[in-house]
């Protein structure tokens, strides 16, 4: 069933980017399939096939968006050869890094990615800091603050000031909450991501 779901993805992100031409100006195939945390893991070998569909389909750039993690582990040898450009999830207060140490511990591993795939363009597809967060699971025990608006607001400066003084693209996680996300818990860390 899932595999029939995904077909039917990737048919319909076909469509709309080659009815929006204009707007979109890039198609990413999957999202966190890879890394070994997620819960939407699916073979480096069905990724690499959904993305030479995608690719043999579409006239924008393609690529897949994953965490630091994965472009740091071997498969990722065999998919940066699919891709125009490796989209990279970088998230400092999900890896139990405090305020202080955020942006430092970000641009290290920027920096191990582009050293593992030399050469390669690289966009961060997902940085942020969170408002609030829950008290159940692990966010209870990984993320270890401060959060808030005030954290938030130095963590997007100091990412902004960085990315725009090496031309770092960059797409900040995320614009709004999205309250359908993450469990019960009003204050769920995966609901509070927004800036606005």
């Amino acid at each position: 069933e899932n595999a029939r779901l995904n077909l039917e993805q990737v048919a319909n992100g076909i469509r709309l980017a080659n009815t929006y031409r204009d707007e979109v100006i890039a198609v990413g195939v999957g999202n966190e399939t890879q890394v070994f945390w997620s819960a939407y893991r699916c073979t480096t070998e069905s990724l690499i096939k959904h993305i030479r569909t995608v690719r043999e389909a579409v006239s924008q750039p393609v690529t897949t968006c994953d965490g630091y993690e994965f472009w740091l582990s071997p498969d990722s040898d065999k998919v940066a050869p699919e891709v125009a450009f490796a989209a990279v999830h970088i998230y400092a207060m999900w890896s139990k890094q405090r305020l202080e140490n955020a942006l430092a511990w970000s641009q290290e591993k920027w920096a191990q990615v582009h050293a593992r795939h030399p050469g390669m363009p690289f966009v961060i597809t997902e940085i942020g800091w969170a408002t609030d967060r829950g008290n159940e699971g692990y966010q209870a025990e990984g993320i270890l603050g401060p959060w808030g608006e005030q954290p938030q607001e130095v963590f997007y400066r100091t990412v902004r000031d960085w990315a725009n003084s090496h031309r770092i693209p960059y797409f900040w996680f995320q614009a709004f909450d999205e309250k359908w996300k993450g469990g019960k818990e009003p204050n769920e860390v995966e609901k509070h991501w927004g800036v606005y």
